[in-house]
C-alpha cells in the first residue's frame, strides 16, 4: 500500500528552523545550522520537508554552490544533502520522491550530492546520477568527503 505524503518547499526561516529541529530531535546531523544552509532568506528553495498529518517525517536541504564553467558554458550548481527520513517511514520511497522534486525544481542546474550514504548512493546510481571527479577547493560548506561526487549530468 502506497502512503500519500504532503511536501513543502522550505523557503522561510521558520520552515528551516522546524526542519533542523526535526533532524536534531532524531539525533541526526547535529552540526547542521540555519547559517550553513542560508544567510539571506530571499524565497529561494532551501530544501524539502515531507509531512504526514502535519508532522515532519523527512527532510532534505539544499546548499547553493558557485557557478561552474564547462566548455565555455556557465551552469548553476546545487548540492543536496542531510537527507533524513523518520524510521517509521523508511522503505516507502521517500528519498526518491525528494530527489525527483529537487530535479523538477532545478531543471537548469547541475544537481550534486557530495557525501551520499550507501542507500542514497545506490539510489542516485539508479536515477542516472554519475560519479564525477571534483577539486575539493571548489566545494563550498563541505569540509569532508572524497574526491568524487554524484551529479545529474
Amino acid at each position: 500500500m502506497r502512503v500519500n505524503f504532503e511536501y513543502e518547499v522550505i523557503r522561510s526561516s521558520n520552515q528551516l528552523k522546524q526542519a533542523i529541529k526535526f533532524i536534531h530531535s532524531n539525533n541526526f546531523s547535529l552540526k547542521t545550522t540555519s547559517e550553513k544552509i542560508c544567510n539571506k532568506f530571499d524565497n529561494r528553495p532551501l530544501g524539502i520537508i515531507f509531512k504526514k498529518q502535519k508532522k515532519i517525517i523527512a527532510s532534505l536541504f539544499y546548499y547553493y554552490q558557485p557557478q561552474i564553467n564547462i566548455k565555455s558554458k556557465k551552469y548553476k550548481v546545487l548540492n543536496f544533502g542531510t537527507i533524513y527520513v523518520s524510521s517509521a517511514y523508511r522503505g516507502q520511497g521517500i528519498p526518491r520522491m525528494m530527489i525527483k522534486k529537487t530535479l523538477s525544481l532545478f531543471k537548469n542546474c547541475i544537481i550534486t550530492d557530495y557525501t551520499p550514504v550507501g542507500p542514497i548512493e545506490h539510489l542516485l546510481k539508479k536515477m542516472n546520477f554519475n560519479l564525477v571527479n571534483v577539486v575539493k577547493a571548489d566545494i563550498k560548506n563541505i569540509s569532508y568527503g572524497s574526491d568524487y561526487y554524484f551529479a545529474n549530468f
